[in-house]
């Protein structure tokens, strides 16, 4: 077993490498983009979910209604009227 000075020099030249790394590859673009497309992709998902709920509860306007109770959760300036 290494010893607890060398250990911690060693994790730290790993984390240096990931984040030197991480830079020149301009890693803070890529997790710009990840998110933005990811937020992108939330209303298709929302629209979707709606949709496949309708079908399983037979119909779309409670379906919505179900949605929207639970978006009025999480948005805080989403009404349900």
């Amino acid at each position: 077993m290494k010893p607890p000075k060398k250990h911690a020099r060693d994790v730290l030249a790993v984390a240096a490498r990931a984040g030197g790394s991480f830079l020149r590859h301009q890693g803070y673009n890529h997790a710009a983009a990840a998110a933005f497309y990811s937020l992108l992709s939330v209303i298709p998902v929302f629209f979707l979910a709606v949709l496949l709920l309708g079908e399983l509860l037979g119909d779309r306007g409670q379906a919505l209604a179900v949605a929207g109770k639970q978006l009025s959760g999480l948005v805080p300036w989403f009404d349900d009227e």
